[in-house]
This record gives C-alpha cells, structure tokens and sequence, in this order.
C-alpha cells in the first residue's frame, strides 16, 4: 500500500460493519491488529491452511452476527402487543410473518416446517424447540415431539386413535399419548 498502511486506512472507516483480516510479512502488528478487532492475522508467506482457518473464522463470526440480529428482531417483534411479525431466514432471504397465520409447525433435526394461511410453506434453520420457546406465549402448544400447533387453527378434537386435530388448512395431526391431557386442557380453556 503506497500511501498509507491498513491501520490508517481503517482509521477512515467510523463504523465497522466487515471483518478484518491482516496479511503482512511484519509479526509487530500483531497486537496492533488485535486491537482493532481484527478477524485473524496472517504472516507472509501465506500459508494455505491459515488462510482458510481464518476465512472460516470470519464466516463464523459473520453468521453468528446475523443469528443474533435475527434473533434479537424475532424476540423485539414477539414482544409486542397483539399479532407481531417474526423474521425467519429461508436460505439467501428473510421472510417476514405475521405469527397467528402460523398454523403448525414441524420438526426435522434442526429444521423445522412451517405451514401458513393460504398454503404457505417455508423451511427454516431452527429446531422445533426453539420455535417452542419463541411462539408458546401465543397460543402455541407442543402436542407430539415432531409438532407445533397454533390453537387459534384448530377446528377439531378427534378423540379416537389416541387423540388427533384437526386444523384449518385441512392437516390432521396425531397428539403423542404423552401430551395428550395437556393439549385436551389448552383446547378447554381456548
């Protein structure tokens, strides 16, 4: 760099919004870097494996950043009076929601199916019990380990075959022997 080095050019910058990675035949701007918060650091000659190391690091560190935002939205929006929206991220997107047109949820490892109005379908990158946690304060219940239900949407109780509902978009789901009593009186108070 002719003009300036790396540490002047970010003395431009007032809002780092991008990770930094150092790449220099000098190790005395090690502790410089550091304390720029700087992603990793790299001596020349570069070596492949710590390059990769460090790009790994600074992805982790960059999803990690946007989980949190994601997050910390989901919680802002759940917390809010009446029908909040919810983010979810669905691959290169974010789709915004209105929680009660959440009909069900279903769980697969650590991707969960969720099912709207309208026969909306999106699958998300979270496990089932952490949409339980987020949705169980509106009207959400766990009724079987691999389901979810919005008791706003439920239009009825099949009690025969251990006990089954039936939801607006059509789906029957089986309640798990399990959870039976508790879904029976979540549905009693609805």
């Amino acid at each position: 760099m002719p003009k300036a080095n790396g540490f002047q050019l970010l003395e431009y910058f007032k809002d780092f919004r991008f990770e930094v990675i150092f790449v220099t035949a000098y190790d005395n701007y090690a502790i410089k870097a550091i304390r720029f918060s700087a992603a990793d650091y790299i001596l020349k000659p570069i070596n492949i494996n710590d390059l990769k190391t460090a790009v790994e690091k600074v992805s982790s560190r960059i999803q990690q950043r946007q989980e949190n935002l994601r997050m910390k939205q989901l919680i802002y929006n759940l917390g809010q009076p009446g029908n909040p929206r919810i983010g979810l991220p669905t691959g290169d997107r974010i789709e915004f929601v209105e929680v009660n047109q959440i009909i069900r949820c279903q769980g697969e490892g650590n991707y969960t199916h969720l099912y709207f109005e309208a026969g909306k379908h999106l699958l998300v990158a979270k496990t089932l019990v952490e949409f339980e946690e987020l949705l169980q304060e509106y009207n959400f219940i766990r009724i079987h380990k691999a389901h979810l239900v919005n008791l706003k949407h439920v239009t009825s109780y099949l009690k025969t075959d251990g006990g089954m509902l039936h939801l607006t978009n059509g789906d029957e789901v089986a309640i798990s022997r399990r959870r039976k009593d508790d879904v029976i009186k979540k549905l009693m108070l609805k």
